[in-house]
C-alpha cells in the first residue's frame, strides 16, 4: 500500500480571513474527484511532501 501526502492547510484558525478556505474545500473536492476519476497522478502525490489546493497533480 502506497500513502499518499497529506492535503493541508496550514493557519486554518486564519484562513477565513485571508479567503483560503473556499480555495481550500474546492481543492480538496478536486482531490477527492481526481482519486475517484482516476487522474490524480499518483506519482507526484505518494513523493510530494505536502499537497495544497494550488499543487494537486491532477492530470488533464
Amino acid at each position: 500500500m502506497q500513502f499518499l501526502a497529506p492535503y493541508t492547510l496550514f493557519s486554518a484558525l486564519h484562513a477565513a480571513e485571508t479567503g483560503d478556505v473556499a480555495a481550500h474545500a474546492a481543492g480538496y473536492a478536486r482531490y477527492i474527484t481526481a482519486l475517484r476519476d482516476e487522474t490524480l497522478d499518483l506519482t507526484a502525490a505518494v513523493s510530494a511532501d505536502l499537497l495544497f489546493h494550488s499543487t494537486l497533480p491532477v492530470k488533464g
